[in-house]
C-alpha cells in the first residue's frame, strides 16, 4: 500500500524570494551610507583618510547616551593593525562581538 507524501516544499522559489528580499533591503540601506558611491564602498579602501573620523571605544553598545542615542542607521568603523613579519602570510582569524542587525566586514579593501 502507497502512502501519500506531502509535496516537496518550493525551496527554490523560497530561496528566490528571500534573495530578492535580501538584495532590496541592502539597496535600501546602502542608499543613505555615505561609505558607498555608485554602489561602491568607498570607505573600504585600505588608505583612506579617516584623521576626522571620531574615535569610539570598542566593544560598547554604541546607540547608548552620549555615543548615539536614537540612532537607527549605518556606522562605519575602521581598525588599523600590524601583523608581525613572522605571522605576515599566515590564516587570520577575525573575532567580531555581537552585531545588531548586519554587518559587512573589509580587510585591506576586500569584503570578507
Amino acid at each position: 500500500m502507497a502512502v501519500a507524501q506531502p509535496p516537496a516544499p518550493a525551496v527554490p522559489a523560497l530561496a528566490r524570494m528571500q534573495g530578492q528580499a535580501l538584495a532590496d533591503w541592502q539597496a535600501t540601506y546602502t542608499a543613505g551610507d555615505k561609505g558607498f558611491v555608485n554602489h561602491q564602498p568607498v570607505w573600504a579602501v585600505p588608505n583612506l583618510n579617516t584623521v576626522n573620523w571620531p574615535a569610539m571605544s570598542l566593544p560598547t553598545h554604541w546607540e547608548k547616551p552620549g555615543l548615539l542615542p536614537d540612532f537607527d542607521g549605518v556606522v562605519w568603523f575602521r581598525k588599523e593593525l600590524m601583523v608581525d613579519e613572522a605571522d605576515a602570510g599566515k590564516p587570520l582569524t577575525l573575532r567580531l562581538g555581537r552585531i545588531d542587525d548586519v554587518d559587512s566586514t573589509w580587510f585591506n579593501g576586500l569584503k570578507i
